[in-house]
């Protein structure tokens, strides 16, 4: 992704295109508060304060189901994924920093927000080059899903007219990467390893990356050990030259 030659091309947004992506508003949640508030003062560990944290989620721009039913409550940053990654990101973009223990924004951040293709492509940018894909699982394969991402995006745009359960994905994704294969040493007794790279890969980029843009659809499978069925949305932002 994003080399000269990858065949990926992300298209021209709309304004009205970025308002159904979670990731963009809740990191432009953030933009626009430091904009008003000049900084945030964070926690002596570094994260944002609980009053910002249930502030930003409570936008819904993106819920998460533990926090939705009241299996976690939402206190910190760490509650929430999706709170934790806006943060991570406003940084890894190059529009925040964090000087001496609070959240400023950077030069870049002050003037370049207001395109919101370019303020669009540095979060994608971050998420895909600098983001560690598996800083949210227990998963030891840290390169599945984030390696040959592009590949996924080539697959969801072909084939994401039509709902598929996401075992259609993992085995492409798994032809064209089968070292994945090889080198994975799972653990526990209940899982086959096709299971093991199956379920990691899935998350990562159904449940993570592509609800996270606004890129897909998923229909969760009653049964819980059967596939998720997933289609692209209409804001699929990706061409194939």
């Amino acid at each position: 992704m994003f080399d000269e030659n990858c065949p990926i091309r992300i298209k021209k947004l709309k304004s009205e295109d970025v308002t159904k992506i979670p990731v963009y508003n809740g990191v432009k949640f953030l933009v626009n508060y430091l904009l008003e508030h000049e900084k945030i003062k964070l926690t002596a560990k570094g994260f944002l304060p609980t009053k910002i944290v249930a502030d930003l989620y409570n936008q819904k721009y993106f819920l998460e189901e533990k926090i939705e039913i009241g299996v976690c409550k939402l206190r910190t940053e760490m509650d929430s994924i999706f709170v934790n990654i806006c943060h991570l990101l406003l940084v890894m973009s190059g529009y925040g920093k964090k000087v001496n223990g609070s959240l400023t924004l950077t030069a870049k951040g002050k003037k370049n927000t207001s395109d919101h293709q370019s303020f669009f492509e540095d979060l994608l940018k971050a998420y895909c080059v600098k983001f560690n894909w598996g800083y949210f699982d227990y998963y030891e394969m840290f390169d599945v899903a984030k390696l040959g991402n592009g590949y996924s995006i080539f697959l969801l745009n072909k084939y994401g007219n039509e709902k598929r359960d996401s075992n259609f994905y993992v085995q492409k994704y798994f032809t064209a990467f089968p070292m994945f294969m090889e080198d994975v040493n799972v653990r526990s007794m209940h899982q086959s390893k096709e299971e093991y790279l199956s379920n990691c890969y899935s998350l990562r980029t159904f449940n993570r990356f592509g609800k996270l843009f606004g890129l897909i659809h998923i229909d969760k499978n009653i049964n819980i050990m059967e596939p998720n069925i997933i289609q692209k949305t209409e804001l699929m932002l990706f061409l194939n030259a």
